[in-house]
């Protein structure tokens, strides 16, 4: 049997990993290794980031923080306040998100506007927040 293109460039990559000088990059390279190796049965829990029950998975974390980040952008470069902030999401979210969520880049006529924040922000975690939330994440 043919080992898959896929799975030889996931080894190289391990390689070159846990080859290269820097610690994480060499946990990563080894965690990958074993888990090509048949050691554990999930790429998430050989990385060492899922597979724990009632916990939280990391990576949606990781899209909120970055939903947050655009959001706390918007407020800082356009003036905006939290209930503002809010109701432009929540309005985008029900409009124009629908028809530009299916993009890979923001679309050009959304550059440089509050709107790319937003764009932004949905593109990280595709959900608005009320005014509440939107407090806590610009005290940020």
């Amino acid at each position: 049997m043919t080992t898959p293109p896929a799975i030889r460039d996931l080894e190289a990559a391990a390689q070159v990993l846990r080859d290269c000088g820097n610690n994480g990059a060499q946990r990563v390279g080894k965690a990958l290794a074993e888990w090509l190796a048949g050691k554990d049965g999930r790429l998430d829990v050989a990385l060492g980031i899922g597979g724990q029950a009632g916990r939280a998975d990391p990576r949606n974390e990781l899209r909120r923080q970055q939903r947050d980040e655009h959001l706390r952008d918007a407020a800082r470069l356009y003036g905006v306040d939290a209930r503002s902030l809010a109701e432009r999401l929540v309005r985008y979210a029900s409009t124009s998100w629908r028809r530009e969520m299916g993009e890979t880049y923001c679309p050009p006529n959304r550059l440089g506007k509050i709107e790319e924040h937003l764009w932004r922000a949905m593109k990280a975690w595709p959900r608005a927040v009320a005014e509440r939330q939107m407090l806590e994440i610009l005290m940020k």
